[in-house]
């Protein structure tokens, strides 16, 4: 699915941590519900132990953030100060008229690629899938994979065939972690051109606590395939459904 030149606003209320754009075979969840007061970790159970063991072997090779936190100090503080200086200054009125457009991503440069990531099945060691995000020879951002829907025999598995791109989660100054604030937003425009396959777009609304870290709206996304691009306007309160995983 190639993403031409911007995603943008039309004035509603959202608030979401992340974005996300998924390609499978068929709509599953691999996360069971945890049976506790209170879970810790946002992936709950669900991860790999390999990959878990790397990812601690390297928080401690860095001495678990300290060594990269200083090196981040000078840009974090600068970060806050512009913050600051933005809130004083801002003289905008605050709200927007009917029709006022905002253009959130724009996918016509490589700057894009760093604010987005792409995820497979095979990457989490579940499957054979394969994905990449990168630019098209005409300047638009794609992207491009294929889906395998074979099981691998690890007894663990039970359903294979995804692949999916995420942007990245807001963050403030000293990464405190923040929304998208679309609270003046009635819908969204995508405009794309797809391959013919349908798409779920995700729309994330976890918070500080547990119990809405898996709230998602959920949109399905059909492309034409073919030359033609189409214009997809998604409105909150019609064409969103959300999904709860407690």
């Amino acid at each position: 699915m190639i993403g031409k030149r911007h995603l943008l606003l039309v004035q509603g209320y959202w608030k979401i941590g992340s974005l996300g754009v998924v390609c499978c075979n068929k709509f599953h969840n691999g996360q069971g519900p945890l049976n506790r007061f209170h879970e810790s970790n946002p992936k709950g159970e669900y991860f790999d132990k390999k990959v878990a063991d790397r990812i601690d072997k390297e928080s401690r090779d860095n001495l678990y953030g300290l060594r990269d936190g200083f090196k981040d100090l000078r840009a974090e503080i600068w970060k806050w100060k512009n913050e600051w200086q933005e809130r004083l200054t801002d003289d905008s009125p605050g709200f927007v008229f009917p029709g006022d457009r905002t253009i959130i991503w724009k996918f016509d440069s490589p700057d894009f690629l760093n604010t987005w990531t792409f995820v497979s099945d095979s990457d989490n060691n579940e499957g054979y899938s394969r994905c990449q995000l990168g630019m098209s020879g005409t300047g638009n951002g794609i992207f491009q994979g294929f889906i395998n829907t074979k099981v691998p025999n690890d007894g663990k598995t039970k359903k294979a065939g995804y692949c999916s791109m995420k942007c990245h989660r807001i963050t403030k100054s000293f990464h405190r972690e923040t929304h998208l604030n679309w609270e003046n937003y009635t819908h969204f425009v995508m405009r794309v051109r797809g391959d013919g396959r349908s798409y779920a777009i995700n729309l994330s609304t976890a918070g500080y606590f547990d119990l809405t870290w898996n709230d998602i709206y959920h949109y399905v996304l059909y492309t034409r395939g073919g030359p033609y691009w189409q214009t997809v306007k998604v409105i909150q309160k019609i064409k969103l459904f959300i999904n709860f995983i407690s």
